[in-house]
């Protein structure tokens, strides 16, 4: 191993990378979706190599843990034979794959030599801040060498995807030993902090009148929903898409001004001030005037995703629901990096939080739930919006230009 070699040098409490990486079965894993239950990543090297091999076969024997719920485990693939072999392969619940060819993944966990040592390892960043922008073809010139520079471990992280502990391989088994007692000692997820976390999220009683929520409700009622997509990113493009396992919803976006313009002065009155007090932000542009519906017939529900992870969602600042009804059963809000607490308000109360957290509504099992959903973001964000704009493929995807630039005023 060359000592000119820097590797990134993890501690506990880091926050993991957030990237995009094929697995076995995905061509573009979003790996920042799976907080909310502790995270083993095993950077094996090979199956060819007795401790890879049994690492993984350790691992696989583990289903106490990794069971997609307290924990799951993620094999780190460096050894192309590994997949022309089928040597591997996912199950699940549990278990996956990333197909680390190009060592992005091992970069950023400390496995894989930095690209550029012009600093201290533990100062070396800036593959966190490329790697979303790599596409998943990218294949680096180290890659027949990416098992001699290859530093195997465990790196444990938390349902927050913070890291608890990084566990070297070891020559003889006492590693695996070692991550197998650390996961059995962990507590429940529901209190992996010892104590009740509480989200970043403002909770905003009265927000709309319960006469203009049922205004609202009763005109959905009148033109009807169509069926929900959601944002992802292909190739560098952003593009919609329907996924009834991932999302079950139906939406009307208001065109009729009187109701746009005031639940924008519902918007402005209530909610702006509390950002601003809350997180000295000032809100001066909201994006989609939404009614949504989540029926319990078809099990309305929206998994775990974020709001602001392709191009032509990047100026997304906060998100607001605002509900519109009550009388429904299940489809609480769910905030899985920091709690298992469910999130609902009462009839015309809003719930805000930031585009970037993980979030996850349950679904509804019985009644309808209604909720208005727009976004709120700043002129600085209005200035990525427009630059990214190039980048959503579908035109239908695309919010006329007054669903997007409706500038607030100020109080």
């Amino acid at each position: 191993m060359s000592m000119s070699n820097h590797y990134r040098n993890l501690r506990m409490g880091d926050w993991a990378t957030r990237f995009r990486q094929r697995t076995l079965a995905n061509p573009n894993y979003a790996f920042d979706t799976v907080g909310g239950r502790y995270v083993v990543l095993c950077f094996y090297g090979s199956t060819q190599n007795q401790g890879g091999a049994a690492a993984l076969e350790a691992a696989f024997a583990a289903t106490d843990i990794f069971d997609d719920s307290f924990a799951s485990f993620f094999g780190v693939v460096h050894d192309r034979a590994d997949i022309e072999q089928s040597r591997v392969a996912e199950h699940y619940p549990g278990y996956r794959f990333f197909i680390d060819l190009d060592g992005r993944v091992g970069r950023a966990f400390g496995a894989l030599p930095l690209p550029s040592p012009e600093g201290p390892a533990d100062e070396q960043t800036s593959d966190k801040q490329t790697n979303d922008e790599q596409t998943n073809d990218e294949q680096t010139k180290d890659e027949q060498t990416n098992e001699v520079q290859l530093l195997p471990r465990w790196v444990l992280l938390d349902p927050m995807l913070r890291v608890l502990e990084v566990i070297p391989f070891t020559n003889d088994s006492t590693h695996i030993e070692l991550m197998l007692e650390r996961m059995r000692s962990l507590p429940p997820v529901a209190n992996f902090a010892d104590m009740d976390i509480h989200p970043p999220v403002l909770m905003i009683p009265r927000v709309f009148p319960s006469s203009f929520c049922d205004e609202l409700i009763a005109h959905y009622r009148q033109e009807g929903g169509e069926d929900s997509g959601f944002m992802t990113e292909v190739d560098g493009m952003t593009i919609g898409r329907l996924d009834h396992t991932h999302k079950r919803r139906r939406d009307l976006l208001l065109t009729d001004e009187t109701f746009r313009t005031a639940c924008r002065s519902y918007v402005e009155r209530a909610v702006v001030p509390a950002i601003s007090q809350a997180y000295q932000f000032q809100t001066t542009r909201l994006e989609r005037y939404l009614v949504a519906r989540y029926g319990g017939e078809e099990k309305g529900h929206f998994r775990q995703h974020r709001d602001n992870t392709t191009k032509g969602t990047a100026h997304r600042r906060f998100a607001v629901s605002i509900f519109l009804n009550e009388g429904y059963e299940g489809g609480a809000m769910h905030f899985p990096e920091y709690s298992q607490q469910g999130y609902r308000m009462n009839t015309g109360g809003a719930l805000v939080f930031s585009c970037s957290m993980l979030h996850t509504v349950r679904p509804v099992t019985a009644g309808e739930r209604f909720v208005f959903l727009p976004f709120l973001y700043d002129e600085a964000a209005a200035d990525i919006r427009d630059r990214n704009m190039k980048y959503v493929a579908d035109e239908a995807a695309k919010p006329p230009a007054e669903e997007t630039t409706s500038t607030l005023e100020e109080n």
